[in-house]
């Protein structure tokens, strides 16, 4: 693995649990031959280590398992003895459900991590990038705005469903420095990167309000937002 972004998120997914069975495995085959990737999985470790070291370890009580059971898979764990074939086919649309949403879950758990070892000061920010977790009126995370500073490169990544059909969401900053909103572009579907902030201040990117309208397909036909905000945010260094 050449690019090293793509190998730092692929190390902080093991770390975090989030690869499914094989991808695991294949990365802990890697981890002896490939010590780039090993040293990104030791930095990982390293970072998060420290949100876990002062919790006590706790026997769970006998129940938990089928508690925990009951909560994943519904009746299909009880059902398995009974009809094999039925609990399978139950228990394979969760699987595809779980993987269509696991890389939204490991990109969200790396980002709150990070803003959880910053608030406890385990570790120190990055004075080059920075993460927004985009919300509805403080609710659920929906989008996840990623900020290289030296670069001027952002990376979206929506953690929700397609806009409205034809509509689109559509990413902007908003800052007194700037006067009225700066549209920074449709947000794509899978989420992408642009250098659209590379006109702009770095304190005003780092202050500023990131918000996202729904917008007729092609973008705002005014350049300025046509509806109230969905989804608001502020960045926050990312630990480095």
């Amino acid at each position: 693995m050449s690019d090293p972004d793509d190998r730092d998120m692929l190390a902080a997914e093991y770390v975090l649990g989030t690869l499914d069975a094989a991808e695991r495995a294949s990365v802990a085959a890697r981890l002896g031959a490939d010590p780039e990737l090993a040293g990104a999985v030791s930095a990982w470790e390293d970072r998060l280590s420290p949100l876990i070291d002062g919790v006590p370890e706790v026997t769970p009580p006998a129940e938990a398992y089928a508690g925990i059971a009951a909560r994943l898979f519904g009746d299909a764990h009880r059902d398995l003895a009974r009809s094999p074939a039925g609990a399978v086919l139950a228990l394979r649309r969760r699987v595809r459900v779980w993987q269509s949403a696991t890389g939204g879950l490991a990109l969200l758990a790396a980002s709150l991590l990070g803003w959880i070892a910053l608030r406890d000061g385990a570790v120190a920010p990055d004075a080059q990038r920075f993460t927004a977790v985009l919300q509805r009126d403080a609710g659920a995370p929906v989008m996840v705005v990623d900020v290289d500073l030296s670069a001027r490169r952002l990376t979206v990544r929506p953690l929700v469903a397609a806009a409205p059909a034809g509509h689109a969401y559509e990413l902007w900053i908003i800052d007194p420095a700037l006067g009225a909103p700066r549209s920074l572009g449709l947000v794509p579907a899978g989420g992408g990167s642009s250098d659209t902030l590379r006109p702009l201040d770095a304190g005003v990117i780092t202050e500023a309000t990131f918000a996202v309208t729904v917008e007729a397909a092609g973008g705002s036909p005014t350049g300025q937002p046509t509806t109230a905000p969905v989804l608001t945010g502020k960045l926050s260094p990312f630990p480095s």
